[in-house]
């Protein structure tokens, strides 16, 4: 877990923006994955005036809290499941968030713990939990081809549909490509668009959770996947046949074959060799550019 160059971008955006105030408690303590190069980028992108001997500093620290202070969060508190790296609170995220922590902070960040915790039905729970009403979170969590780095990889809608069942609103899920930081998609609601969204991408992708408590929900309510919920449910078995003989008629397998064969691997290759890269989409409408130093990443605080 840690800060690198579109985690740092994300938490400054949010401070830039007055989403959040002097205080974090973060899930794990987190590392810096930030060169000193892109500490003096980011601060020209967003106006800091860090001297050199302050970008030196940054970059020098194993720990993040001096790019955190540099922000201006100042109040900054780790939670982990042990102190092996100096948690100023220690709990197991698999096991229920205790009564004391519950709302004692406006701003909760994880920058890469959740796919690491087994039970994630209760690690979601205590990361809202920690949050008072008002709060907002910003969860920062492997996606595409990152298989084998935890126990998991993640889609946009669990956190479109587990948010909007537990008390949140201005949910916002950014798409980024480690190997190109700097461009950030906005991944559509699959239940807006009423069709799942999914994606594939020629490089390892982070996927960037941004948004604002406005009611407390607990216990928590345990969601459907929205195209069974909206969709699925609702259809008639006579449209349901009509799907099955689709895809399995000769002319449904030379869809899948040309689709998977031909057209992805075609797509994957201009993407690399062309330049645009991250990500390799079919319905890149799904997926709307975004520029991280020129927006708000979730609606500011009324």
């Amino acid at each position: 877990m840690g800060i690198n160059l579109c985690e740092a971008t994300a938490i400054m955006s949010l401070k830039r923006t007055q989403t959040v105030n002097d205080e974090i408690v973060c899930l794990g303590r987190p590392e810096l994955f930030l060169s000193r190069r892109q500490a003096g980028s980011l601060a020209k992108a967003f106006g800091q005036g860090w001297s050199d001997e302050q970008l030196t500093q940054i970059s020098a620290d194993r720990h993040a809290e001096t790019l955190l202070k540099a922000i201006g969060l100042t109040n900054i508190r780790s939670l982990d499941a042990s102190d092996y790296e100096g948690a100023a609170i220690i709990h197991d995220l698999n096991k229920p968030l205790p009564d004391a922590l519950v709302g004692t902070t406006d701003f909760v960040y994880d920058g890469g713990t959740i796919e690491h915790v087994f039970d994630v039905a209760t690690a979601l729970s205590n990361a809202t939990r920690l949050l008072r009403v008002g709060g907002t979170l910003l969860i920062s969590i492997a996606a595409n081809n990152q298989c084998g780095h935890g126990f998991y990889q993640y889609s946009p809608e669990l956190f479109y549909r587990y948010l909007e069942a537990n008390g949140f609103t201005n949910v916002n899920v950014y798409l980024v490509g480690l190997l190109t930081p700097n461009r950030w998609r906005r991944a559509a609601d699959p239940k807006v668009l009423g069709r799942r969204v999914q994606f594939s991408t020629t490089e390892p992708t982070q996927m960037l959770v941004v948004a604002r408590k406005s009611a407390e929900v607990f216990p928590a309510v345990v969601p459907q996947q929205s195209d069974y919920s909206e969709l699925n449910w609702r259809k008639s078995e006579s449209e349901l046949l009509a799907e099955h003989q689709g895809r399995t008629s000769v002319m449904g397998h030379a869809r899948a074959i040309a689709k998977s064969r031909v057209l992805l691997p075609a797509m994957s290759m201009l993407r690399n060799f062309g330049g645009p890269g991250f990500p390799g989409l079919f319905r890149t409408s799904d997926f709307a550019p975004v520029d991280p130093f020129a927006m708000e990443l979730v609606a500011r605080r009324a």
